[in-house]
């Protein structure tokens, strides 16, 4: 709570989500009535079971799979490790060990593949474009009969840019070996429609912390055709022997239930983040003044995520910004100035924004419960702080 008594003002919605109500709902009848052990054959162990298989179908039905396609696991890094490892020990009977991703990809992404690089993968880091985004034409002309997986994001969590991710598909599908297809595609879910089937994806990451699900739990998509991926965990064999260790009912379902609203109210949620976004980068451009031109915005205008504003300050320190607006607003800052040096995010650096602009980005994302006067009072705050950091001269940009 901000020293004032009055919360700040979230816009860091990409960060993680508040817990629904109606999900909340759902995991408490779970600890009250429904605890027992899933394994287990008797009355509470059956409840838990059929829970379960229920939140599997809510999440399926959300992105366009099967109920068995799904798998439930920790979180979205599990997810991604379970995909990429997996892959790359079933391709080394085959010789068939590099990978494809971006540079501007998650870290969780990019860790793993520096951890395959070392046990000896060969990853190809696609460079990206000013807007974030990857050439399919290059893609395609990276693969070899080498290849196993291409793993690209379905839209990135800083500056919102949705991939090509059918037509990638459709490049990859060219190739003379099965080349599988991951998409994390975590930042989309319950803003964007997502269909694996008309993605054309093999694999598919879901994370429940942005999808106003717990923190702790996620779900991975396998399609049908993919081959059983060997296990990261070995143990009792549940979850069909995908995931070993007793699941999380409770997490679980909050999962589905997160999903069956996502399905649900994504028009209506999709419009009324556009709304928002928008509106808080018109109410910035008003409160700069004269100075607006020193404000821009980071990414595609069109092609993003309906709730994200990546919005640069021309040579202002986006973590100063943020921390005098700190008991007001609360937003991430996409770089830090440390003794005179820019550490700007990878995302940034992928596309090429200079240093004068990457020092003063901030990563403002909007959530279902933003509000037109929220946005209004967290764009007037910003640009009062904005106008006194920035440079006096207009020529200086």
């Amino acid at each position: 709570m901000a020293p004032s008594g009055k919360a700040p003002i979230y816009l860091d919605y990409n960060g993680t989500t508040p817990i629904d109500p109606e999900v909340c709902r759902a995991m408490s009848l779970m600890m009250s009535q429904h605890w027992g052990n899933p394994s287990s054959s008797h009355y509470y162990g059956v409840q838990a079971k059929k829970a379960i298989e229920t939140a599997r179908r809510q999440c399926a039905e959300l992105i366009g799979a099967e109920p068995g396609e799904m798998t439930f696991m920790s979180n979205g890094t599990e997810t991604i490790n379970q995909a990429l490892k997996g892959l790359a020990e079933m391709g080394e009977a085959e010789g068939r060990r590099h990978f494809i991703t971006q540079a501007s990809e998650h870290v969780a992404v990019l860790e793993v593949c520096k951890a395959l690089e070392r046990h000896g993968c060969e990853v190809t880091y696609l460079p990206v474009d000013a807007e974030g985004l990857v050439n399919p034409q290059t893609l395609e002309a990276a693969i070899t009969p080498r290849t196993i997986c291409v793993s690209i994001m379905h839209s990135n969590n800083e500056t919102g840019a949705l991939q090509p991710i059918k037509e990638i598909v459709q490049r990859v599908r060219k190739a003379s070996n099965r080349v599988y297809v991951h998409c994390d595609a975590s930042q989309s879910l319950g803003k964007l429609p997502v269909d694996v089937n008309k993605l054309d994806v093999d694999l598919l990451t879901m994370a429940g912390h942005k999808l106003y699900a717990p923190k702790g739990v996620g779900a991975l998509y396998k399609r049908s055709t993919v081959p059983a991926l060997p296990p990261l965990l070995h143990g009792a064999g549940q979850e069909s022997g995908r995931r070993a260790s007793t699941e999380n009912v409770i997490h679980i379902v909050g999962l589905g239930k997160a999903c069956e609203i996502a399905r649900r109210d994504l028009e209506k949620n999709q419009k009324h983040m556009q709304e928002m976004r928008d509106r808080l980068y018109q109410q910035l451009l008003q409160g700069l003044g004269s100075k607006g031109h020193l404000m821009r915005q980071n990414g595609p205008l069109e092609a993003r995520l309906p709730n994200t504003l990546s919005a640069s300050f021309f040579k202002v320190e986006a973590n100063t910004l943020l921390s005098e607006a700190a008991d007001e607003v609360a937003a991430s800052a996409g770089a830090a100035c440390h003794s005179d040096e820019v550490h700007m995010s990878h995302v940034l650096e992928a596309m090429g924004v200079s240093k004068e602009w990457a020092m003063g980005t901030c990563r403002f994302t909007l959530g279902r419960e933003s509000t037109g006067q929220e946005v209004d009072q967290a764009a007037k705050v910003l640009a009062k702080i904005a106008l006194r950091l920035m440079p006096g001269g207009p020529d200086e940009a």
